[in-house]
Order: structure tokens, then C-alpha cells, then sequence
């Protein structure tokens, strides 16, 4: 990425590398000589590789949630995605634990957020991501509801 020398600083350098999705920087400040900047560099971005892995785990089925008062009484729910960087040695499976709220009254906004999902490699939180809802949905109203049973009179 980049690469400077000051007689303070001495020879610096700062690089990226990407592997299997993974991508690390390196930053190196002091070095005595440009090669052993780019060695202590390489070294790092080796060492990373070599130690880590990132993993995305599948995020789980999600119940729509139920809607209060609305011209719908359930909304679809989505969760974000997440990486965890995790060490090649751990063992044990990721294992995902889903925080969401019982109900929520209308009107409600696709976004809107209603919980998360945690994500646990033997028993330690690794990360989090967001549960939010899929679909907007109104209030009921007079209206509304006059509508719904006109529909079912005339077409059932």
C-alpha cells in the first residue's frame, strides 16, 4: 500500500493482502532496512493466514413476528449478515442464539429494528448481527377493516 523512510521514523510500511476472503494489513515503523521492512511485512500477513480464518455462519430461520393492530397480525423479519474472524485451532461450532422482541404495534416500517442474533463459539459472544423487519405494515383503520369484509362478503 505504502512505503516511507524519515531518519525519525526509519523505513515504514503499510500492506494489504487478501487470501480466501480474508483480507489483513500489515503496518511496520522503525525498520532498520527496506528488506527487513518487507520481511517483517510478509512475515505478519503469513502469520495471519497461517493462524485465522473468516467465517460467515448461516443465520438461522426466523419466525415473522407478531404485529399489534395491524392490517396484517404478522411481519416477515431478515438479519443482517456477519463475519467472525476466528482462530484455526478453536474448535466447536458457531452457534447462533436469536433475541427478538414478542410482538410490535403498527404501523411498522421495513428496517425497523426488532432484535439481534448472537452468534457464540463456545459460550463467547463473536458477533452480532441485526434482526430487522421485511415488510411495512399499517394500522388497522375503519376503513380497513370495512374492506376486509366487503372482500370476504362479495368473493367468497
Amino acid at each position: 500500500m505504502k512505503t516511507g523512510f524519515t531518519d525519525e521514523a526509519k523505513y515504514c510500511l503499510s500492506a494489504t493482502a487478501e487470501r480466501d476472503g480474508m483480507q489483513l494489513i500489515a503496518v511496520v515503523l522503525g525498520a532498520s532496512t527496506s528488506d527487513v521492512r518487507f520481511a517483517s511485512a510478509k512475515g505478519m500477513l503469513d502469520y495471519g493466514f497461517a493462524n485465522y480464518s473468516v467465517v460467515t455462519p448461516e443465520a438461522p430461520f426466523l419466525q415473522p413476528i407478531k404485529v399489534q393492530k395491524g392490517v396484517s397480525n404478522a411481519a416477515r423479519l431478515r438479519a443482517d449478515s456477519c463475519s467472525v474472524l476466528i482462530e484455526k485451532s478453536e474448535k466447536g461450532e458457531i452457534e447462533p442464539k436469536i433475541t427478538v422482541a414478542e410482538s410490535i404495534a403498527a404501523p411498522v416500517r421495513e428496517g425497523d429494528e426488532v432484535g439481534f442474533i448472537g452468534y457464540y463459539l463456545n459460550g463467547k459472544e463473536v458477533a452480532r448481527a441485526t434482526v430487522t423487519l421485511a415488510e411495512n405494515i399499517e394500522s388497522v383503520s375503519y376503513l380497513s377493516v370495512l374492506s376486509e369484509i366487503l372482500k370476504n362478503l362479495l368473493f367468497k
